[in-house]
């Protein structure tokens, strides 16, 4: 029927057997003309999401965008949404989906262009991406349930939400988190592969199948502690954490762990406008020591190129954490749009000993749900 929307819903789901990477399905045979709306969770991830979409009037839309006067580049999202469009020269235009003060627009990055939406688009476009997140993203599965759900002894199914690599792992053990071990030697592989061949500390976003269906997680990629499964190319086991979950003998969440597992359940941006002045601090920190640009790059509101972020992206930075607990913002009340503190960061570089500086932090918000950025650091000062 004329004028129809053919939607046509290829989403990536896991696969039990291990040494298949999920990854995108294909653009569906004879559909060279189709429109692909996609999403990801961030500017880096292979793993995608993709509804290809028939009609006449999406096609009219896009022939008949209007540009922006004096666009300016998006900010950092929380999710990469883009539409991708058959161009004349049979080459594929692609546009970064936008939410800004008109509602939507339409950002060709490479070209550095901007594009209004009309507004019957703009209500598609959303109920479009609602409809992706739901596929693309796992359930927000507190600690407590995922512990009845996936009893030890349970095999796991676990997807990387950035490569969209899958691998089995078996809960061994954990109270407070699960203790897991890759199930074989391929599985082994494949998780390493996720770390780019190296084993890590670093919190990675991913999918854990659950009787109740695709749960969000948070896992790090080292292996310690007990053993148990032979032969199986890894020596201990690892962790995966859940909304809610604890570390090892504290009584605290990790908020490395705790920021993944968000943006694994596709709630990076409610957990973000929970997090207080000095929270959001923390987790900035926790970016810059996992080398984690997106999440920097959200916690500043700012693209890489931009001074502050490019300052705290730099390889020569090894480590920044915190000397102490952060101390609460004085002055500061529930409605407050600004906030300024310090606080001691043992900074450590590349050729150099670890130095204690302290950080005058500024921070502001749009309203009270708002959430807090990062709008300045310097350091203190010091006389002698």
């Amino acid at each position: 029927m004329k004028g129809k929307l053919l939607l046509i819903v290829t989403f990536l789901w896991f696969m039990l057997l291990p040494g298949n990477p999920v990854h995108a399905d294909p653009r569906p045979a004879g559909t060279e003309e189709q429109i692909e709306l996609s999403l990801r969770s961030s500017p880096s991830a292979e793993y995608k999401t993709a509804v290809f979409i028939s009609s006449s009037k999406w096609h009219k839309w896009m022939r008949n965008l209007k540009p922006v006067d004096h666009p300016q580049q998006p900010g950092p999202a929380y999710a990469v949404l883009e539409l991708s469009v058959p161009g004349t020269d049979g080459n594929l235009q692609t546009y970064r989906v936008a939410p800004d003060e008109t509602g939507i627009t339409l950002h060709q990055l490479e070209a550095q262009t901007a594009f209004q939406v009309p507004d019957q688009m703009k209500i598609e476009l959303s109920g479009l991406r609602q409809e992706l997140a739901g596929k693309h993203f796992g359930k927000a599965l507190i600690w407590t349930d995922a512990d009845k759900l996936m009893p030890k002894g349970t095999i796991l199914s676990i997807t990387d939400l950035e490569t969209g690599l899958t691998f089995r792992g078996q809960r061994r053990a954990g109270s407070a988190h699960m203790d897991v071990q890759p199930l074989t030697k391929e599985d082994t592989a494949i998780m390493k592969t996720i770390y780019g061949g190296r084993w890590s500390w670093q919190r990675k976003a991913v999918l854990v199948a659950s009787p109740s269906g695709m749960a969000g997680a948070s896992m790090h990629g080292m292996p310690h502690g007990g053993d148990g499964i032979p032969d199986n190319d890894f020596n201990g086991h690892f962790c995966i954490h859940f909304a809610g979950s604890i570390t090892h003998g504290s009584s605290h969440s990790d908020p490395a762990h705790q920021a993944m597992a968000q943006k694994a359940a596709g709630r990076l941006e409610d957990y973000h406008k929970s997090l207080s002045p000095q929270d959001a601090v923390n987790l900035f920190l926790v970016a810059v020591n996992q080398k984690d640009r997106h999440l920097l790059e959200l916690l500043l509101n700012a693209n890489p190129e931009e001074e502050l972020a490019a300052e705290w992206l730099d390889e020569k930075i090894l480590t920044a954490r915190p000397i102490g607990d952060t101390p609460a913002p004085s002055r500061i009340s529930a409605d407050a749009l600004e906030a300024r503190f310090k606080t001691r960061v043992a900074v450590s570089r590349k050729g150099a000993p670890p130095q204690g500086i302290w950080f005058w932090w500024s921070l502001t918000r749009a309203n009270e749900a708002g959430a807090w950025f990062i709008t300045d650091i310097r350091p203190e000062a010091v006389i002698r």
